[in-house]
């Protein structure tokens, strides 16, 4: 997967150069100078859109996990795939015709950026109502409690009736009274792991700490998406038993919480996670 993200981030570094270097190059060529500008602007607009998605796609490892980078990347994707049609289409239309294919281009693109930012604000929302008036404890650093992560202590055995998904990656957005330096150095606490660069490796995954770039302090407290801290986790072996795995995680998770910590999980396999989070007996 990761080979997969790089060489797009590359591609789309490539095409970001091309779009930079095509205004400069119509200077003097084109049909008219209010169209030729009206093209640059939305040229240089695309380029840069070219340029967030090769960050987008170079660091993240689930780009898809948050709106702002998958409403833009699909709406660069979108641009690729339409791409050929709207060149086949301009070598047979002209005048109007042709202005018009060119407006409808760029329409269909940001209609699709969008359409995905306002289904992820819906999904983003619902999970946020279903996650109000949870009741957590409020403790201080001093009464930092840790909780031994064994995958069969204190978890309900629900997990013979779950569906878990394969792609046991896990996005964990954290709030409290910590920074990323003091989140790390709990997180190595509780799995009982040490800490290497920004990532905390535990018996059964590791959790690297990230500093969330849209995090907003002025934001509704339940945004959590904008919360000014994030995880991303995911197994050390690929061929873990996915029920030790998602027992452990809940674990951990209620370990966090019981430090104080307001914790949302995004993942695929989230509603069994969160059942055993729930019937975790901490």
């Amino acid at each position: 997967m990761t080979f997969i993200l790089r060489t797009l981030s590359l591609i789309s570094a490539f095409l970001m150069v091309v779009c930079f270097v095509m205004p400069i190059m119509m200077l003097g060529y084109g049909t008219s100078p209010i169209r030729d500008a009206i093209a640059s602007v939305i040229i240089i607009a695309i380029a840069v859109l070219a340029m967030r998605c090769t960050k987008w796609l170079w660091r993240k490892r689930r780009f898809w996990t948050e709106i702002k980078s998958l409403s833009e990347v699909s709406a660069f994707g979108c641009l690729l795939l339409l791409s050929p049609v709207v060149a086949f289409l301009e070598q047979r239309t002209s005048g109007v015709v042709k202005g018009a294919i060119q407006i409808a281009f760029v329409l269909i693109a940001v209609s699709v950026y969008f359409f995905v930012q306002r289904y992820g604000r819906t999904k983003r929302a619902s999970v946020v109502e279903s996650s109000r008036g949870t009741s957590l404890p409020t403790i201080g650093a001093s009464q930092k409690t840790v909780l031994p992560i064994s995958p069969g202590s204190q978890v309900v055995e629900q997990h013979n009736e779950m569906s878990i998904s394969l792609d046991l990656y896990c996005k964990v957005y954290v709030n409290g009274n910590v920074n990323y330096i003091s989140l790390a150095k709990l997180i190595s606490v509780i799995l009982g792991g040490k800490i290497e660069m920004r990532s905390v490796h535990g018996p059964y995954f590791t959790a690297d700490v990230f500093v969330n770039e849209h995090a907003n302090m002025m934001a509704d407290p339940d945004d959590f998406v904008e919360w000014p801290l994030y995880l991303e986790i995911e197994p050390d072996d690929e061929n873990i038993d996915p029920q030790l795995y998602i027992n452990s995680l809940a674990s951990f998770i209620s370990a966090l919480r019981t430090n104080g910590l307001r914790v949302v999980t995004a993942c695929h396999f989230e509603e069994e996670l969160n059942a055993l989070i729930l019937n975790h007996k901490v």
